[in-house]
C-alpha cells in the first residue's frame, strides 16, 4: 500500500507582483478614506439643510420695538434662536424655559424666538400666558423659517460669540439642556 502524503496547516499563496499590491493597497486606502470623510459628514449634520455647524447661518434683520436690527448684529455674544408655534405642544411647554433662559442671563445671551404664524397670533399668546417680555419675531411670510431649513418644531439654535451655528436642538429641550448648551458656548 502506498502512503499518502499531508501536509495540514500549510497555505500556498502566489506572490503578488509589486503593482498589484500597490494597487490594491491604494484601493483599500480609498475605500477607508472615504468611508471616514462620510461618518464624519454624517456628525456634523445639524438635521437643518441650510445650517452648519461652525459656519455663519443665514442672517435676517428683525424690530423688537427698538429699532431695525440684523442677527449678525448679535455677535459678540451667545444667541438663542427658537423657532415655535401656538399650535405646537411641546413648543408651548419650552417657553417657560426660555422665559427662565431669558431671566438667568439677561442681556448677555441675546435670545429671539421665531413664529411662522400669522401676524399677532404668537404676540397674543405670549400676551395672555404672561409670557410677553420673551423676544419674538413674528416670521408670517416664513421668509427666516425656510432661510434656516425648519420643519419638525420645536427647533433651537445656539450660536457661538463669533455668529457660528454651535448647536442645533429639534423638540423640546428640558431647561437643564438648554443650560448646559448655552453655559459651553458661553465659556469658549
Amino acid at each position: 500500500m502506498a502512503s499518502v502524503g499531508c501536509c495540514v496547516g500549510v497555505v500556498m499563496r502566489a506572490a503578488w507582483p509589486p503593482a498589484v499590491r500597490f494597487l490594491v493597497a491604494t484601493l483599500a486606502l480609498a475605500v477607508i478614506v472615504s468611508a471616514t470623510s462620510e461618518a464624519r459628514g454624517k456628525k456634523s449634520s445639524t438635521g437643518l439643510k441650510n445650517l452648519a455647524y461652525a459656519k455663519l447661518p443665514p442672517d435676517f434683520a428683525f424690530d423688537l420695538g427698538a429699532g431695525p436690527e440684523r442677527l449678525r448684529d448679535l455677535v459678540g455674544r451667545p444667541v438663542v434662536l427658537n423657532f415655535w408655534a401656538t399650535w405646537c405642544e411641546p413648543c408651548r411647554d419650552e417657553l417657560g424655559a426660555l422665559e427662565k433662559l431669558r431671566e438667568l442671563y439677561g442681556s448677555s445671551v441675546a435670545l429671539l424666538t421665531v413664529a411662522a404664524q400669522p401676524r399677532g397670533v404668537a404676540r397674543s399668546y405670549l400676551d395672555q400666558h404672561n409670557l410677553g417680555a420673551v423676544p419674538l419675531l413674528e416670521d408670517d411670510e416664513r421668509k427666516v423659517t425656510d432661510a434656516y431649513s425648519v420643519g419638525p418644531l420645536p427647533a433651537t439654535v445656539i450660536l457661538r460669540r463669533d455668529g457660528t451655528v454651535a448647536r442645533v436642538m429639534i423638540g423640546e429641550i428640558p431647561m437643564d439642556d438648554l443650560k448646559a448648551a448655552i453655559d459651553a458656548v458661553a465659556g469658549e
